[in-house]
């Protein structure tokens, strides 16, 4: 599992450079303020540092494994510590499994239909939360973020087939 997270980490540290390079190249800083490399340069940034502190911590759980004492097989079978650290990779593929789709139906649905969606999805089938909270979390949620970004920072946001 560790080496799985520190390719994750390198990964990532790659994606954070090519951001941070290709970002260069954009306006960093006009007359009026921030230009277009200013934001993706910062968030490049701070991707990179993320990946560097996931390969940190791995490395430091690395040295302290090899301290620890090994359990014997029947405490690592009465132990469910190692089916939680096989359920929680399969969340994160299906969160990003949610996040390849979106691009393909934001267009058709819509900002809204597909941030309530995606909510949903992620609340009830991801996190296996309650119907009830999970539609009312997820109606607020996408009604909070269609309000924020069309509203209050006028992104054109598509409205989708339906309108909504």
């Amino acid at each position: 599992m560790r080496r799985q997270y520190l390719a994750f980490g390198l990964a990532i540290f790659a994606v954070a450079i090519v951001v941070c390079v290709e970002s260069i190249s954009l306006v960093i800083w006009t007359p009026i303020g921030p230009g277009p490399g200013f934001f993706t340069v910062i968030l490049g940034a701070v991707l990179g540092l993320l990946a560097l502190a996931v390969m940190w911590d791995q490395r430091r759980q690395g040295e302290t494994d090899g301290a620890q004492p090994r359990q014997s097989e029947e405490a690592s079978e009465a132990d469910p510590a190692p089916r939680r650290r096989f359920r929680r990779p399969a969340r994160v593929w299906l969160v990003v499994g949610a996040l390849v789709v979106i691009p393909f139906v934001l267009e058709p649905l819509g900002f809204r239909l597909t941030i309530l969606a995606l909510v949903l999805y992620v609340l009830l089938f991801v996190e296996r939360r309650r119907v009830v909270s999970s539609v009312l979390i997820a109606a607020g949620a996408s009604a909070l973020s269609f309000y924020v970004f069309a509203d209050l920072l006028a992104v054109p946001l598509p409205v989708g087939l339906l309108g909504v």
